[in-house]
C-alpha cells in the first residue's frame, strides 16, 4: 500500500435505476461524511438520471456508466472492482436508499484512516439496520430522505449480523 499512490481514498459504487430524486442528497450527505468519487452504473433508467448526475460528471465527482440487463449487480461489482483497484483505497459498495451513518462526530475517513494505523490492509464491515418513519409523523415526498425514515428496526444479533462492506 506504502508503494502505491491510490488517487482516492475512498470511493462508493452504486448500481442504481430511477434513482433522480433524491441522487443529489444521497452524494452530497456522503461526500459531507468523507466519500471522495463515486461511480455510478445506470441500470437502465428512464427518468432524467444522467441529466440530474451532469453537474457531478462534468466536476469529475461522479464516474458514469449506463448498464442494461437485469440481476446485474454482482457484474457491475465485478467491473468496478477491475476499473478501481488502483484508483481507490477504500470502496463501498451500497444501494442508493443506504446512508453510512458515522458515529461520535467522525467521517467515514477518519474510521479507516484510524483503522489504517490499526491494520493497513484490513477493510470494514458497517452494519446495516432498516430506517424507517412513524406513522403519526407528519412528513411529505419532498422532505430530505434522512429527515423522512429517521428510526431504525430494533437491534438484535440477527441485524447485527448484516453488513455492507467497505
Amino acid at each position: 500500500d506504502e508503494k502505491l499512490n491510490f488517487p482516492y481514498y475512498l470511493s462508493v459504487v452504486l448500481i442504481v435505476k430511477n434513482a433522480s430524486r433524491y441522487i443529489e442528497e444521497w452524494i452530497n450527505y456522503h461526500r459531507i461524511v468523507g466519500v471522495e468519487k463515486f461511480y455510478i452504473y445506470d441500470n437502465e433508467s428512464n427518468d432524467n438520471l444522467r441529466e440530474v448526475l451532469k453537474p457531478y460528471i462534468k466536476s469529475g465527482i461522479v464516474e458514469y456508466f449506463y448498464w442494461s440487463g437485469k440481476k446485474q449487480q454482482d457484474i457491475v461489482y465485478n467491473d468496478a472492482l477491475k476499473r478501481l483497484r488502483l484508483k481507490s483505497k477504500y470502496v463501498a459498495f451500497i444501494d442508493d436508499d443506504e446512508f453510512i451513518v458515522p458515529m461520535n462526530g467522525k467521517t467515514i475517513r477518519n474510521v479507516l484512516e484510524e483503522l489504517d494505523l490499526k491494520a493497513p490492509e484490513a477493510g470494514l464491515v458497517v452494519s446495516w439496520w432498516s430506517y424507517g418513519s412513524r406513522e403519526t409523523e407528519n412528513t411529505t415526498i419532498n422532505d430530505l430522505v434522512i429527515e423522512r425514515f429517521k428510526f431504525h428496526e430494533k437491534i438484535t444479533k440477527e441485524t447485527k449480523s448484516a453488513v455492507k462492506s467497505i
